[in-house]
């Protein structure tokens, strides 16, 4: 089994083996007062696709923002429960299904199912990301 990403550890036995648990988690609130939650603080999810660091940074990107303008006496402290709400409702929506989806594929064993699930999720991913935009330009009118 090693030697498909170690050629060299073919005749390697592990000592012991700690297998990990495939998870996603989310918390109920990514701001309570003034404690604020972002990345893996406020969600875990497997790490197939690199979801789990670029939500972090999704997270912590606009978190930024707010705090500095919170700060600066631009906006109240409004913005960070406006924060919380989305990055929360984004992680719900769009990283854990998207996750999900990956973690299904890569557990496909016929390499023709699996190209399937993949034209698939893309194209359904494409679909839902239209609808999302369509839908914030209409609240923006």
């Amino acid at each position: 089994r090693y030697a498909l990403f170690a050629p060299g550890l073919r005749d390697t036995a592990p000592e012991s083996a700690n297998p990990y648990r495939v998870h996603d988690r989310c918390v109920e609130r990514f701001r309570l007062g003034r404690v604020l939650l972002a990345g893996d603080a406020a969600h875990l999810i497997n790490p197939v696709g690199g979801l789990g660091l670029t939500g972090g940074i999704l997270d912590a990107v606009p978190l930024g923002e707010a705090l500095t303008a919170v700060i600066r006496g631009d906006c109240g402290d409004g913005v960070l429960d406006a924060w919380a709400f989305e990055r929360r409702r984004v992680f719900l929506e769009v990283t854990a299904p998207m996750a999900k989806e990956n973690r299904r594929r890569i557990s496909e064993r016929d390499p023709d199912a699996a190209a399937r699930l993949a034209t698939y999720h893309n194209h359904s991913t494409r679909e839902r990301f239209a609808a999302l935009a369509e839908a914030e330009v209409r609240s923006e009118k």
